[in-house]
């Protein structure tokens, strides 16, 4: 999800594409031109230039913004019988904007105009890659460019997607109308859609420990896959600790069919990675296949000594999708994708001294690291705390501060939570589960 800035930053993202527009060799719109194109996001009534003095100008004008009809509803606002929070619904919206071009002699302003459309028709998905750079690039002055910086909108779950939209001879006269100034050449979009979540705290309750008999869970067969496939098929994954989620240093068992092909190699690949990391099984057999979760430092290529790779902190916990590749070449198989969660651990929590009854802070040290993007919080029970994190960029980090205000005393389990994955605190290796000891902390 985004936070508050996400509107604006699309604005931004938008201006920025129609910058890079007027000077790039592809599109080029200064050279078409009698002067530089002046890129700009105001209100049409604020350009008042008489026609004697109009220079060349693209404006982009939010007009509008609507809710989301289809993820409006997505999350419904939720509340306990106390009026304690226990969701953070989203809010969902749809952008309007006037793309219009100013031009001082003829024909002007239809090529201004149609090399921008040419721009958003080449772009009508936003990608992440695109939307970081132009954030990235905002200057340190005005004050509300260099906020954009704190963005995560490039982190928001759908991405933005840009779309043409038709306004008939009434629907526009309505708007220049309303707008107060002189019609010019112009054509409206819609960037749909922006998801912007609250980061108020939340009360979250613990799991349940058991489900079915001998805890085996919901039992289902499929269909679909023969008893003998004729290519390798992956069926499920989990780790050898019995937890739902995984750590670095565990074995993955993943289950399938036909996996004892030559030449394996598992992929796992996560959000915030730029490729996916590449490691070699442990053992193969027809219907299973085994891989160890790094926890040391170590050489995704060993003829490439500039692939080294430290997994404290180049894989971040989280949700990761996964693959095996037999083969090399023409003759590579790949199988399908199977998704598995990869939690935080060596969760150590320590009372910082500057602590009051008022004000009690706590610190977190764990791994792997942080990464910037990720949303973190501390699960003390079933409430939730926020870090002492800055919107500026920062480096991947294994340590954090949370205040916890004027908490109980008492004993709480304790989970660091990272991208919605839990650091393990229930021992399955009891009849009926438990938590473990070290998960308890006591609060004083």
């Amino acid at each position: 999800m985004s936070n508050p800035l996400a509107v604006a930053s699309v604005t931004a993202v938008l201006k920025g594409l129609l910058q890079n527009a007027t000077t790039d060799t592809q599109h080029g719109i200064n050279s078409k031109v009698s002067q530089f194109v002046n890129v700009t996001a105001i209100s049409p009534s604020r350009i008042t230039k008489p026609d004697s003095e109009e220079v060349p100008q693209l404006n982009l004008f939010l007009y509008q913004i609507a809710p989301n009809a289809a993820l409006r509803n997505l999350g419904l606002p939720s509340r306990s019988e106390r009026g304690d929070r226990l969701t953070n619904p989203p809010l969902a919206l749809d952008l309007f904007y006037l793309l219009t071009a100013y031009g001082k002699l003829d024909f002007e302003a239809e090529i201004i105009l149609g090399y921008a459309m040419q721009v958003f028709h080449e772009m009508p998905v936003l990608t992440r890659e695109a939307v970081r750079n132009i954030l990235a690039k905002q200057p340190d002055e005005p004050k509300a460019a260099n906020a954009l910086k704190g963005s995560d909108l490039a982190d928001q779950i759908e991405l933005i997607k840009l779309s043409p939209q038709t306004m008939n001879a009434e629907e526009t006269s309505k708007l220049w109308t309303a707008i107060g100034t002189g019609y010019r050449p112009s054509v409206a979009y819609q960037a749909s859609v922006v998801l912007i979540e609250s980061s108020n705290s939340v009360r979250h309750t613990l799991p349940v420990l058991t489900l079915g008999k001998d805890d085996s869970g919901i039992i289902s067969q499929a269909k679909a896959i023969s008893p003998h496939p004729a290519f390798p098929v992956l069926t499920g994954v989990g780790s050898s600790s019995g937890q739902m989620s995984a750590v670095l240093g565990d074995t993955l068992n993943i289950k399938g069919y036909n996996l004892d092909v030559p030449e394996a190699e598992v992929f796992f690949m996560n959000r915030l990675l730029e490729k996916p990391f590449k490691v070699s099984p442990l053992y193969k057999a027809p219907d299973a296949l085994g891989v160890r979760l790094p926890d040391v430092t170590y050489l995704e290529d060993p003829a490439r000594p500039e692939t080294t790779i430290n997994p404290l902190d180049d894989w971040p916990a989280g949700f990761y999708r996964l693959w095996i590749i037999f083969g090399s070449g023409k003759n590579a198989i790949s199988t399908n994708d199977l998704a598995f969660s990869l939690a935080p651990k060596k969760l150590k929590i320590k009372r910082n001294v500057t602590s009051t009854s008022e004000n009690k802070i706590a610190d977190i040290s764990f791994e792997p690291k942080l990464h910037q993007g990720q949303k973190v919080s501390l699960l003390l029970g079933s409430l939730e705390f926020m870090p002492d994190l800055h919107d500026t960029p920062f480096p991947p980090i294994g340590e954090l501060t949370f205040h916890l205000g004027s908490l109980p005393d008492g004993k709480y389990i304790a989970r660091l939570r990272i991208d919605g994955v839990d650091s393990p605190f229930i021992d399955r290796t009891k009849k009926p589960p438990g938590f473990f000891n070290e998960a308890e902390v006591d609060i004083s």
